[in-house]
């Protein structure tokens, strides 16, 4: 299970605030009425769920695209990416190698790690 303890550990750059939020959201994923109140503290990510021409709060993948969002936006990463061919998206933070913050869809868990850990690990699976 994913600490902020450990979120302050091996991203450096991010601060308690930050990593208690996106925990916080996280664990309201499925609370629509929590979700909705925790994004408004993402400014950004509130106006994205505005734009949006449906109710992303209506959808469990919206509500987790929401989640990634505000992630993003906190860890002041470049954008949500998948790894192709994995169930992995992952905060790009613009180095294969650093560390960041992982959602598995199949799992429905977040970890710390890299992407190229993801891709090794896929790697050394299929060899």
């Amino acid at each position: 299970m994913l600490t902020i303890a450990t979120m302050l550990r091996d991203i450096p750059r991010l601060e308690a605030p930050q990593a208690e939020l996106i925990l916080r959201l996280f664990a309201a994923r499925d609370d629509v009425d929590r979700l909705v109140s925790l994004v408004q503290d993402v400014p950004r990510t509130a106006q994205y769920a505005r734009n949006l021409h449906s109710d992303p709060y209506s959808s469990r993948m919206w509500r987790r695209i929401l989640v990634l969002h505000a992630a993003d936006v906190l860890l002041e990463t470049a954008g949500v990416e998948s790894v192709e061919g994995t169930p992995y998206e992952y905060c790009n933070t613009g180095d294969s190698y650093a560390t960041t913050l992982i959602y598995n869809s199949e799992t429905d868990q977040l970890s710390l790690g890299s992407w190229a850990d993801i891709i090794a690990a896929r790697e050394s699976c299929s060899a």
